[in-house]
């Protein structure tokens, strides 16, 4: 079996804390890579996103929003330099639309938008090590965010309190050759994303939160010392002069038939509309999910999503429950 087959080879796996102390090969349907390459690359990017492109290096990725000049965020997203190029690994639903809109503004510039078709993009979950240092040569990243890549194969370790990666690879790998317990779909990838706090952005929910509402700030997701970016204002006015009204969360719930990013989150008490799920996996017995919803009403446990009652959860980072004055973000 090879990555090209991984999507159709993956084993159903229902309940995920079973796995995570083993090895897995991901497929990440849901995701996909662009290479960003030309003389002014770097310049038209710092200028495009949230975090600050200095610190974009080839042993150094990071994660980014690209937002309307509203502030309203329209991508989330890593961004890791291969080579020469860039490699941003975004959403497969908003893609097209987010690099079509970037194009629009490179005008003169030298920067060409062109989908990764000459390597394969999956993810490894590798508690023990052995199957990541045979698949990146004994080089594999040792912290979040880290690095490593040669001419054949680009790795980047994500987030996360399990080690885990994603991977671009030029090379056909052969997957039974490699040491590894289970090969895991995407929801998988969604699981480890959604107990580490990490956002992601569909088209259900573009335009619809600031960085801040999604905690991006809070996992180094956006720098407030770069220069100008679109909705840079909005977003360095909330982080100096106040704090978000609604904050991204983790929940769990007893399983509803269907729960899909964009998905209302009432108060049981005034059946307002108080959130908005952002991504959401299913357990055996249990939903999880992150949502973003106004602080003063998780602060009153009365939360529903589809009837069902919805319990707030810990996320690993702290994050902050003060209220502000937040003027129509």
């Amino acid at each position: 079996m090879n990555i090209a087959e991984l999507s159709a080879a993956t084993d159903e796996v229902s309940d995920y804390q079973t796995i995570d102390k083993q090895t897995a090969f991901i497929a990440l349907d849901h995701l996909c890579a662009y290479r960003v390459s030309g003389d002014d690359a770097k310049s038209f990017l710092q200028g495009q996103l949230s975090n600050d492109l200095e610190k974009t290096t080839p042993a150094a990725a990071t994660l980014n929003a690209y937002c309307t000049p509203k502030g309203r965020m329209l991508a989330i997203f890593y961004l890791v330099q291969w080579q020469q190029d860039y490699i941003m690994i975004l959403s497969a639903d908003t893609a097209a639309a987010v690099v079509q809109r970037l194009t629009m503004y490179v005008m003169r510039a030298k920067v060409v938008f062109e989908q990764v078709d000459d390597a394969q993009l999956f993810g490894i979950a590798d508690p023990h090590g052995a199957l990541i240092n045979q698949v990146c040569a004994g080089r594999a990243p040792e912290r979040p965010y880290q690095s490593v890549s040669d001419e054949h194969t680009l790795c980047m370790r994500a987030p996360a309190e399990t080690a885990r990666y994603i991977i671009l690879s030029r090379q056909t790998l052969d997957l039974n050759q490699l040491p590894h317990d289970v090969v895991c779909r995407q929801a998988y990838w969604l699981y480890l994303d959604i107990i580490n706090g990490i956002p992601s952005l569909c088209e259900a929910l573009k335009e619809a939160f600031v960085p801040q509402m999604a905690n991006m700030e809070l996992i180094d997701g956006v720098s407030f010392k770069k220069g100008c970016y679109p909705g840079q204002e909005v977003v360095a006015r909330l982080h100096y002069l106040g704090n978000s009204n609604r904050r991204m969360f983790q929940f769990s719930c007893a399983c509803p038939p269907t729960i899909a990013a964009g998905d209302d989150i009432h108060d049981a008490t005034t059946q307002r509309v108080v959130g908005k799920v952002v991504s959401a996996v299913k357990q055996p017995h249990t939903s999880l999910g992150l949502a973003i919803i106004h602080i003063a009403s998780v602060k009153t446990d009365h939360l529903t999503l589809h009837d069902t009652a919805l319990s707030i959860l810990t996320l690993p980072y702290a994050v902050p429950l003060e209220e502000a004055a937040e003027k129509k973000l």
